[in-house]
């Protein structure tokens, strides 16, 4: 979509580079989760959602008041 938007080079490498190191990130994320759900360590799965939660907002958060 990208490339075919003819985004500047900058502009294509930031995007590119944040959108296939978040989608990464998530697919981890979720295969970690699966992984102790299937395996039956639920306590593992609700913690780990949790703190990615209670932590990744804030940082998040943090990321935007920061470039603004």
């Amino acid at each position: 979509v990208l490339a075919g938007a003819a985004v500047d080079g900058g502009w294509l490498a930031l995007l590119g580079i944040g959108f296939c190191g978040a989608y990464t990130t998530f697919s981890t994320l979720a295969l970690e989760l699966w992984s102790a759900f299937e395996d039956g360590r639920r306590r593992e799965v609700v913690a780990n959602a949790a703190l990615s939660l209670a932590l990744g907002l804030p940082a998040a958060y943090l990321g935007i008041w920061l470039a603004s």
